[in-house]
């Protein structure tokens, strides 16, 4: 920007601050002026003036004066709108509500459904688990109890495949990658297990006075007796020699039989 244009700008700034500052102060005297009280005033109240020689303009001019005490009506209404807020949120309020209260009914009703569907899949996968514990029980109590030594070779060789077969962990395979490994279910519970007895038998060691819970004494005998039972040995070890134990007499007798026949 040259010297000249800055100069010009300059002199148009002050000018205007000029003519801001005489303007204030001759509006600043003519309102002191024609507020001073004299002994024509009536010259000076330019309004009444007005409303004297332009009789038209007299609706409009008072209109202006009367409009000042609409002040307090417009103050009324404003003090009385924060009701009218509560009141809309009151309103708000209960239409979500009752908005809630109509939907609801949907929401118990999908639960329903699905507590259903629930209750009916654990119905199905039970009766049909249990029907194949029977059926197997079934066959293996109908191969011990037949007169096996009368078998051939080959057929005592697949029994006793059987047997083998029969006490190892039940295994479901999907896929290579996916499966319902029973043994890890297993591992898992001999942890918890193992995990159980070391804070029961912490806390006996804590004790005072040498005094021991009714647990440790008899409790924990029969519950570690089970569990090793169960998870140590496994449940197809134990229903096999509950089976063998409950056959073995009968074996033991129709074997006699058949020797004193021979």
């Amino acid at each position: 920007m040259s010297p000249k244009i800055k100069e010009k700008l300059r002199q148009d700034l002050r000018h205007g601050f000029i003519s801001m500052i005489v303007g204030l102060i001759l509006g600043l005297l003519t309102g002191i002026l024609i507020g001073v009280p004299g002994d024509e005033d009536k010259d000076f109240m330019f309004v009444i003036q007005l409303i004297k020689y332009l009789p038209k303009c007299k609706i409009t001019v008072l209109m202006i004066h009367l409009t000042r005490f609409f002040t307090c009506l417009v103050t009324y209404l404003s003090a009385l709108l924060p009701a009218h807020h509560m009141v809309y949120g009151f309103i708000k309020q209960r239409t979500v509500a009752y908005i809630k209260g109509i939907s609801i009914g949907w929401d118990i009703l999908r639960l329903i459904s699905l507590i259903s569907i629930l209750i009916f899949n654990l119905h199905t996968f039970t009766v049909c688990g249990q029907s194949v514990e029977d059926l197997s029980y079934e066959i293996f109590d109908t191969s011990v109890l037949v007169k096996w030594y009368h078998w051939s070779q080959v057929n005592k060789k697949m029994f006793l495949m059987y047997l083998i077969n029969a006490q190892k962990p039940f295994k479901i395979s999907y896929s290579d990658k996916i499966s319902v490994n029973y043994q890890l279910a297993v591992d898992i519970l001999r942890t918890f297990v193992s995990a159980l007895t070391f804070v029961v038998q912490l806390q006996n060691a804590r004790m005072p006075h040498g005094e021991r819970t009714p647990y440790s004494e008899m409790g924990q005998k029969k519950y570690m007796d089970l569990f090793v039972g169960i998870f140590w040995e496994g449940p197809e070890e134990v229903i096999f020699k509950e089976s063998l134990t409950r056959i073995r007499p009968m074996m033991d007798s129709r074997d006699k039989s058949a020797r004193d026949k021979e």
